[in-house]
């Protein structure tokens, strides 16, 4: 698990030196970073992100990162995005699909760089300077694997209703148990 978050933050570092220039090396520059809750997957890419901020402009520029740490609800995404875009930061930096769609509601025109979304491929992601990367958890082996432990009849499935990608690695997953004949 540990190696997925550092290849994702890898690519978003990447892609926000080449977004924002040669010129992060010389000017300040704020970063507004929305991150829902207390997700120990999203907390664990916001301090390698950090991490390798710090170690790419050691003794550089100062940049700022203005954190927004929204309930996981509509409306706090929303206002989230607001308030960065309302703080003229940067680049918005975002965990998880429904953090994501709340900047491209808001159609702002600062660069937008996503991770930790479930198969960004199957998620509308209409915006300019949208880009990002995403996982897709093999699920079928994750069922396989367990199996391989102790026989299951039965399985329970916690997600979240307001989280989209949650709600997709739900349906996912219980198709995946149905065809193996385990009830849900």
């Amino acid at each position: 698990m540990n190696t997925l978050p550092r290849q994702l933050l890898r690519i978003v570092l990447a892609v926000l030196f080449v977004l924002a220039g040669p010129a992060v090396l010389y000017a300040e520059k704020r970063i507004g970073v929305i991150m829902t809750g207390d997700v120990p997957y999203y907390s664990t890419m916001h301090e390698i992100f950090v991490a390798e901020l710090n170690r790419r402009s050691a003794g550089g520029e100062k940049i700022e990162i203005i954190l927004q740490r929204p309930f996981p609800n509509p409306i706090s995404w929303s206002n989230a995005a607001r308030k960065l875009i309302a703080f003229d930061v940067d680049l918005i930096v975002t965990y998880g699909s429904p953090a994501t769609q709340a900047v491209i509601h808001e159609k702002s025109r600062i660069p937008l760089v996503y991770a930790g979304l479930y198969e960004p491929d199957r998620t509308v992601l209409n915006g300019k300077n949208v880009t990002g990367c995403g996982f897709k958890v093999p699920l079928s082996s994750i069922i396989r694997y367990f199996k391989g432990f102790k026989p299951i009849n039965t399985l329970g499935i916690v997600c979240s209703s307001v989280e989209e990608d949650s709600i997709r690695q739900y349906e996912t997953m219980k198709e995946l148990a149905a065809q193996q004949n385990i009830k849900t």
